[in-house]
C-alpha cells in the first residue's frame, strides 16, 4: 500500500506506523464474489441459513464476520474462514487507528486554536 512505511531491521522487512486513509470491510469481498459467480445475496442468504438483511449489513459494512459466518462462506466460496477473520481483524484494527489519528488531529486543533487565542 502506499501508505506503508517500510522500516529494514536485522535484514527483515516489517511494516511500521501503517494507517490506511480508509478501512477495508471484508464485506466488500463477500460483494465481489457475489458479482463474480453472478449470485445475488438473496441467494448466499438463503444458502448459509443467515436472513438477508444481516447479509446486507455484513455488506456494508455495518456488521463483523463471526466465526460462524467465516465458516459457511469458506464453505461457499472456497475462501478459508481464516482469511475472512483475518480480513476482519485488520479492518477492526484499521479502523481503531483511523479513528485514534482522527482524535488526534482533533486535539491538535483545540490546542492550536486555544494557542491563537480566537474567540
Amino acid at each position: 500500500s502506499k501508505y506503508q512505511t517500510i522500516m529494514k531491521t536485522e535484514n527483515l522487512y516489517r511494516l511500521d506506523n501503517i494507517v490506511p486513509f480508509a478501512a477495508v470491510h471484508p464485506g466488500e469481498l463477500i460483494r465481489d464474489e457475489l458479482k463474480e459467480r453472478d449470485m445475488t445475496q438473496k441467494q448466499l442468504a438463503e444458502i448459509i441459513g443467515m436472513p438477508a438483511p444481516v447479509l446486507n449489513d455484513i455488506i456494508k459494512g455495518r456488521r463483523n464476520i463471526n466465526t460462524e459466518t467465516a465458516i459457511l462462506l469458506q464453505d461457499v466460496f472456497g475462501i478459508e474462514a481464516r482469511l475472512w477473520l483475518s480480513l476482519q481483524n485488520q479492518y477492526d484494527i484499521d479502523k481503531a487507528n483511523i479513528d485514534a489519528r482522527m482524535n488526534k488531529r482533533r486535539e491538535q486543533t483545540r490546542t492550536r486554536q486555544k494557542q491563537m487565542a480566537f474567540k
